[in-house]
């Protein structure tokens, strides 16, 4: 999955909008059927990574982010499936 290209990801989400179940797709579902208490299974392409430093006062705060395509696939079946915090940490492949 490392080796996995923006372009083959994106494909693959493609083939899930279209109702076509990817190897991957497959993999992930039973993942998420034998381990319950997984609420989302996320996967991302490499992409450029970003690093902000901030100072507040004598507080330094630094964040890393790294943008790419992210192929998401959440469980229904999770307590907090429908949970609007939780959902909004990954935002979905659009």
């Amino acid at each position: 999955m490392a080796d996995l290209s923006d372009m083959q990801l994106l494909n693959i989400a493609e083939n899930d909008k279209s109702g076509t179940a990817t190897g991957i797709r497959i993999a992930l579902s039973m993942l998420l059927r034998v381990r319950p208490h997984v609420h989302t299974v996320a996967l991302m392409t490499d992409g450029s990574v970003r690093v902000n430093q901030s100072q507040i006062g004598n507080r330094y705060t630094t964040s890393t982010q790294e943008t790419g395509p992210s192929y998401i696939l959440r469980n229904p079946d999770h307590p907090q499936a429908n949970d609007p915090v939780l959902n909004s940490v990954f935002a979905p492949l659009s």
